[in-house]
């Protein structure tokens, strides 16, 4: 319903087509999307995919920023997410290795290509018209979604596997345990 009213001004002249409103003072909707933008980046954290991909969609849609605007911000949430995530992991050990939690290797390694794309995705973003951006967004968005799915009932099926032999383990244990009586 926001988005229709943002649209809407946005239309027929009431609001110009780049801006958005001052953050002070705050709105139900503002309240809202913070909220929402809170639990979403929480999602993210838990489920290791950061956020992105839910708070693109949350801003344009309920914060009525527009998607040029939306892709920064959604950078600078996932960058204070990941700081805190440092914070919480940088002097936790590997529970089966005798090593650091964080693979600083790797992070050097990945940081570089990082940095990169986003100094690329920057220039793209001020020059791609909006239906470029966008369907470019729900195309990577589909995939990764698609690969998470897909990883997640191959968990599933794992987990039922392994519950199904701890239980077949347990029914001969209590068998065997019945005959020697």
């Amino acid at each position: 319903i926001m988005n229709f009213i943002q649209n809407g001004k946005k239309r027929y002249g009431l609001m110009p087509a780049d801006s958005h409103k001052d953050l002070f003072p705050l709105d139900a909707n503002d309240v809202l999307v913070m909220l929402l933008a809170f639990f979403g980046s929480a999602l993210g954290a838990a489920g290791g995919i950061g956020g992105g991909g839910i708070l693109v969609p949350l801003l344009t849609s309920i914060g009525g920023f527009s998607i040029h605007k939306a892709i920064p911000l959604t950078q600078i949430c996932v960058f204070g997410a990941s700081i805190m995530n440092f914070i919480q992991n940088i002097f936790k050990r590997h529970p089966e290795a005798d090593r650091p939690l964080i693979d600083f290797d790797t992070g050097l390694i990945l940081e570089i290509t990082t940095l990169l794309g986003t100094v690329i995705g920057v220039d793209l973003n001020r020059v791609s018209p909006v239906w470029a951006i966008t369907v470019s967004l729900v195309g990577v968005l589909g995939y990764t979604t698609r690969r998470t799915l897909d990883k997640a009932a191959e968990l599933r099926d794992k987990e039922e596997r392994a519950a199904a032999a701890a239980a077949a383990a347990t029914s001969a244990a209590e068998e065997e345990g019945d005959e020697e009586e």
